[in-house]
Parts: structure tokens; sequence; C-alpha cells
């Protein structure tokens, strides 16, 4: 038996009592910890569906980190391969939403020899709330042919009904099999729903339908968000990231002997330390015009799986070089970006408004004096600042007074690089004048850059 070094917070402890259910739903704001509570309750011989990016940098490193001993593997590569992990015996089990088809189809059935699980977990369950996807048919199939839905179930997510009722319905199922909003996308229509919108041709919620879905599933059901729950007004949710390997790190290595030891890469370690930071978000310039290459996707894929986790709640991005900007538009294509004054009169009154998922903020050019809290309480450090002044003014712009939720600063580091020296100087202080000698001191003294 694993000692975990995981103590629960009083909510969690409430969190976990659901999640040792034979079936429940934790729908918990980013930030909460719902993988770790799941993992303090894990069975054995489970299956976790999340999103393949998710898989190793959350719920492997959550196992890690906090000490639960669980023997964890990532359903993955060839059909062949992928069989062949089936067959071997493990803890937990961890598949992405799109080979769940795959899964659960019948001629498979005699190679899947651990296609039953005893514990199903599904991790962004809004993934799997389009009733006729291919995914949740598949699913829903394979829960409730083994056994008549004998292995628990939880679902996690943070906003289940982001922008419908109706996204209950499939997401309930997989709990219930229909019990309590029925057995089939009809009848639940029939109930909580009438026909409007475009032509009358859209199934809408009646008034109340929300409030009434969810006291018929509180039973099953657990929502946590911070207005509900006696913590702190501003939380910290640091999202590591693994380093990449091949191109990146062999640039990388060069670049941080060059800050550290001098050399011939750059004209001074000035240069040196914001190559560095370029590279570990994602791109570096590759002459004075302003052209880029990409040398890692990483922190872009982490940010779209926290956006769909946020599923409709707004966000907020801080990003630092014009190719952060360029790579995040390609991204979020409709997001308006506050990168001057000019720009910003009209993109804040509309996110104040709630018009934009996805809202991006050039911190050095407008961190001071806007009021952003009306639109939203979550923002993410795509690359993170090496002010700390300059960190807790753009933090402001969403935690100050008027704000009527918790906010939750998200921070994309990447593990091993000058991220975690970045944020050693914004938690100390450090003035702007010096940055770079103290993030050389820093990664000398830890040596984990």
């Amino acid at each position: 038996m694993s000692t975990t070094k995981w103590v629960p917070h009083d909510y969690q402890k409430v969190a976990q009592d659901y999640a040792n259910m034979p079936a429940s739903g934790l729908f918990l704001d980013p930030g909460l910890g719902k993988t770790s509570i799941i993992l303090s309750t894990m069975k054995p011989n489970t299956l976790v569906i999340a999103p393949k990016v998710l898989l190793k940098q959350t719920w492997m490193e959550e196992n890690e980190k906090w000490g639960f001993g669980l023997d964890m593997v990532v359903v993955e590569g060839s059909s062949h391969k992928r069989n062949a992990i089936l067959k071997e015996k493990h803890d937990v089990y961890l598949i992405n939403p799109e080979l769940i088809p795959w899964l659960s189809e019948d001629t498979n059935a005699k190679n899947h020899v651990r296609a039953t699980f005893d514990h199903i977990v599904v991790d962004e369950s809004t993934r799997f709330k389009g009733y006729s996807s291919q995914r949740f048919k598949a699913l829903a199939k394979m829960i409730w042919k083994q056994g008549s839905g004998q292995a628990s179930r939880t679902i996690m997510t943070g906003t289940p009904i982001a922008k419908n009722v109706t996204d209950m319905w499939s997401q309930m199922y997989l709990l219930d099999k229909g019990e309590r909003l029925g057995e089939t996308i009809t009848k639940f229509r029939r109930r909580f729903c009438e026909k409007g919108g475009f032509k009358g041709r859209e199934w809408l919620p009646k008034p109340g339908a929300a409030e009434e879905v969810a006291e018929i599933c509180s039973d099953l059901l657990l929502r946590m968000d911070n207005e509900l729950l006696d913590m702190p007004e501003l939380v910290t949710n640091d999202i590591m990231i693994p380093k990449p390997k091949g191109d990146f790190a062999a640039k990388y290595k060069m670049l941080k002997e060059d800050l550290l030891y001098g050399g011939e890469m750059s004209a001074s370690p000035g240069v040196a330390y914001g190559r560095l930071r370029q590279l570990t978000s994602g791109a570096i310039y590759t002459d004075d015009e302003g052209n880029w290459d990409e040398v890692h996707d990483e922190k872009l894929l982490r940010l779209e799986a926290l956006v769909e986790e946020l599923n409709g709640k707004p966000l907020l991005v801080a990003y630092h070089f014009k190719h952060d900007r360029e790579r995040l538009l390609m991204a979020f294509p409709d997001a308006p970006v506050i990168d001057s004054w000019e720009t910003a009169d009209k993109a804040v009154a509309e996110w104040n408004k709630g018009l934009h998922k996805v809202m991006l903020i050039q911190p050095a050019s407008c961190a001071y004096g806007l009021n952003l809290q009306d639109g939203g309480c979550d923002l993410c450090w795509f690359t993170l600042t090496n002010s700390a002044e300059q960190y807790n003014q753009t933090n402001a712009r969403l935690f100050r007074q008027g704000q009527s939720s918790q906010v939750r600063i998200h921070r994309l580091l990447m593990k091993g690089t000058v991220d975690i020296a970045t944020r050693s100087l914004i938690e100390s202080k450090q003035g702007v004048g010096n940055v770079v000698n103290s993030t050389i001191k820093l990664m000398r003294e830890n040596d984990n850059e």
C-alpha cells in the first residue's frame, strides 16, 4: 500500500464521498483538485477516459506527485499494441475519447481480454454531451453491456451546462441509463424543452428547466464553484508541462549554457535569456524582421485543454511575444486582442458583457487600469512575465473590488526550463533591473533549467 502525501481539504472530503458512490458526477471548477480526489478513491482495474493532453501531464503526474502509487498505463499506438496493453494487468488504463469507438467494438471483444472494467472515469464529460456522436454511443454501449452497469462510474467536468440544459442528458445517461432524465433524448425534450429559436426549429429549455434538472439529479451530482466554498479569494493553478525532446532540447541546452556560462550564441546574457523565454513559449524569432519558427505546441495544446475544461466560461490569456499573439490567434481566431489602449475600449466592453470565450491581453502594453472583473474570473499566463508588479497588476484586472467570484490564475509552466526561475522571480518580487542576473543565479543554484 502506498503512503500518499496528499491531504484533502474539507470540501475535497465531501467530493470523495461522492466519488465512492456507484455512480456520481463531480462538477468542480478548474483548480479545485478533481484529479487528486478521484485518484484518492481509485479502484483497481479502472478505465480513465480523458483528453490526450491530460493523460500523462495530469493523471500520471498527479499520481506520482502525491504518491498514490497506482500502476497506470496509456492505451495507445497501433491496434495490435493497444490490444497487447489491455491484456496486461494494471491498476489504471488511460485512454483518449477518440479511441472509445475502437474499444467498444464487438469485433475486437475476443482480443480485449480486459475490455470490462470495475470503475470507469470520464474526465471532461462534456466531450460526450453530443447524444448522436459516435463516441457517446460507443461509451454508453460499453458501460451498459457489461453486467448492466455493474462497473462504478464517475464523470467529471467544470461546467456541465455551458450552453444548454440538453447537454446534461447524455452525461447523466452514462450514470443512470436514463432513469432520471429519460431513456431517450426525445423523452427528455418532451419534458424539459420547447421549440423556438431560428424559424422555431431549435429545442430550447423551458423556463426553470435547468433548476428542475439540477434538483432531479442532485443525489448523484456534486457541484462546487468558488462562491460556495470557504476558500481563499485568489487561487493559483500551476499547469506543469513536460519539456519536449529532440530539436527543442538541443536548442534549449545551447542557449542555457550560453546564458549561464557565456558563449557564441548571443551578444549578451540578456539576449540569451530572452531567447530562452521565447523557446520555452513555443517559437523563436529568426531575424530582425519579426519572422519566427515554431519549436513546439505543447503550451498551445494545454491551453486548448483548459479552454475546453472551462466549457464556455470566459478566459483571459496573457501573452508576451508577438509570435505568441500570432500563434494564439491561429488557435482562437475569434479572440479579441488588447495590445494597446487603442484596442482596449471595444474589447473591454464586449468582454464585460460576456461576449467572448477567450480574450488575449499583452500585459506590458496595458496591465494597468482596465476593469475586466465583470466578464470572467479565469486568467491564464501563456508566457509568464518576469515583473512582479506587472504580474500583480494584470491579475488585478480580474481580482478587484466588484468581482463576484473567486479568481483563478492558471500558469502554463514548462518543467525544467526558465519558466521555473521566472516563477521564483515574481514570487520573490524581484525588481526588473535584477531579472537577468537573478535568473542566472536561480538556474545555477537549482540546476533545474
